[in-house]
């Protein structure tokens, strides 16, 4: 099982948004990643992390599976996520937010409800971000989940 997941947005250009929001979440700077990507995309930045949330990176990979039933994920560690798969999540989030019963059943997680629930608060208003910026810039996103194995 992946210890460590979470989504990455890469950009053509770089983005004040996604800065923000890597500064505001993670406390890091709001510089990204220099990526030399295939289709063109420069910057890379960090949306959401999970370290040892086991059922939020199941979850994911069920949304991805339902939504990308042709696409093999063995053996792999980054998947291109959709609108779709990123709404699916964010309301996984939400409730996971909203309901302390919910996250103990759901995020089979070392982390406490009282402890991650503002990070996953943060996370949430990340992904709404996001999907209005995909809105706003189509093509010049690209968001991908990655697992660490």
């Amino acid at each position: 099982m992946g210890l460590d997941n979470g989504i990455v947005v890469r950009t053509k250009e770089q983005s004040q948004v996604f800065g923000w929001i890597q500064k505001t979440v993670f406390g890091a700077s709001a510089e990204p990643t220099l990526v030399n990507d295939e289709s063109g995309y420069k910057y890379e930045y960090d949306i959401t992390y999970w370290r040892k949330c086991y059922g939020i990176r199941s979850f994911i990979f069920s949304v991805y599976r339902r939504n990308h039933p042709d696409d093999k994920i063995d053996d792999r560690y980054s998947y291109n996520l959709t609108t779709d798969d990123i709404k699916d999540i964010q309301w996984f989030l939400h409730h996971c937010v909203m309901s302390e019963q919910y996250y103990n059943d759901q995020t089979n997680s070392i982390w406490e409800y009282k402890d991650l629930r503002p990070v996953l608060e943060y996370q949430v208003r990340s992904l709404e971000i996001l999907i209005q910026e995909i809105a706003k810039q189509g093509n010049n996103i690209k968001v991908i989940f990655y697992d660490s194995y």
